[in-house]
């Protein structure tokens, strides 16, 4: 992005979505976020209390289970930035589960991007759990690993919990919706770009440097011990693991 440019980021309370911002406004541009609920001064405080938030930085009230939200939010952007995804399912909601929320919101959101007449790229905050090498019918490993390897839904995964899976479906489906409506003539003068991401460290803009540091070397030192007791137990992790598990469920088993 050259210039000053007015970017929206969904889920602004979120870890990536809030050093994402934070970002933005080092860098001059005017930022669309949006909360769950604008009365939270908890999470309301950390993002006016970022650099330059008094002047470039809006909020909106949106709910990923309220898709149609978020139309204002995207309204006059010029980029979306769409990592919101809901991880605990809402009860008494329209949706049925976490992945029904995540389509349907996700579906509308590109939507109102292509319709905005000012939205020139869409970019999605995609995960690791939805690429696998494996085939469909788990019988082994596919030849090549590129962007048509997805993860196998149909299949059982050692030591996955029902959050896990429901995560990694959610992901899975809603990226492949995602990128079903980039390559549709309703996208035509929208760019969709899906960007995958695994593990998460780094400096929280929720804490203070040396705290944020702190954190980040525990966490790096739990799961090095983690690993090692494994590897004391005679476990094969993680090297084998990875050929076999989606990402998570490596992780899952280390923590």
């Amino acid at each position: 992005m050259s210039g000053c440019c007015r970017v929206c980021v969904t889920g602004g309370s979120g870890y990536v979505a809030a050093s994402l911002i934070k970002k933005l406004l080092q860098n001059g541009h005017i930022v669309h976020t949006n909360l769950r609920n604008l009365d939270d001064e908890s999470k309301v405080g950390v993002l006016k209390s970022l650099p330059n938030a008094a002047t470039n930085l809006v909020l909106f009230e949106a709910d990923i289970y309220k898709p149609h939200q978020f139309e204002a939010a995207i309204t006059g952007t010029n980029f979306v930035f769409h990592i919101a995804t809901p991880l605990h399912h809402t009860h008494g909601t329209q949706f049925g589960s976490t992945t029904e929320a995540s389509v349907t919101a996700t579906k509308m959101i590109a939507k109102f991007c292509a319709e905005s007449g000012t939205v020139r790229r869409l970019i999605y905050t995609a995960s690791v759990v939805s690429m696998s090498p494996m085939k469909n019918d788990g019988s082994g490993f596919k030849e090549l690993f590129d962007e048509s390897c997805w993860t196998p839904l149909n299949l059982s995964y050692p030591f996955s919990d029902s959050f896990v899976l429901g995560y990694m479906e959610s992901k899975t489906i809603t990226e492949k919706e995602l990128l079903k409506f980039g390559e549709s003539e309703e996208s035509e003068r929208l760019e969709v770009v899906s960007l995958v991401c695994g593990v998460v460290v780094g400096e929280s803009p929720h804490l203070s440097l040396a705290l944020s540091t702190l954190s980040t070397m525990a966490a790096l030192s739990q799961f090095i011990d983690d690993a090692q007791s494994m590897a004391d137990s005679c476990v094969l992790v993680p090297s084998c693991l990875l050929q076999i598990l989606p990402i998570t469920t490596v992780f899952t088993i280390l923590n």
